[in-house]
């Protein structure tokens, strides 16, 4: 299986979003051998923000393919980029460390369950 991980940060990756798509779907299609498997990963996310009910809206016409996993906006996720190591040794506890080893195992579920819900038809 093929994997395609798209992350959506803002509303200006929510309205390029399908743009984009279809400017990779010639090439990828192309190369490809075996089905494609993609995903939506929203990151730096703020719900009480208008931009991020504008992402979240993602979710809803994209529920097939987003992640059930979201990345929160997270000053620590900032912050540990000077510390020049990751994210769970500079701050192991905070939100965003606990979302990235919840993203983490649920795509291992994924890949070791072969996803019944595998998004072929995305591109």
């Amino acid at each position: 299986m093929n994997y395609l991980h798209i992350p959506i940060e803002s509303f200006f990756s929510v309205s390029m979003l399908a743009e984009m798509l279809a400017n990779v779907q010639h090439p990828i299609r192309k190369r490809l051998d075996r089905p494609l498997d993609a995903h939506i990963l929203i990151t730096f996310l703020d719900p009480n923000t208008e931009t991020g009910k504008q992402v979240l809206k993602i979710k809803d016409e994209y529920e097939n393919y987003a992640l059930e996993t979201d990345i929160p906006m997270d000053s620590a996720l900032r912050d540990f980029t000077a510390f020049k190591g990751s994210i769970f040794d500079y701050e192991p506890n905070c939100e965003g460390a606990i979302a990235y080893m919840k993203l983490a195992e649920e795509l291992i579920g994924k890949w070791e369950n072969n996803d019944e819900n595998v998004c072929t038809d995305f591109l």
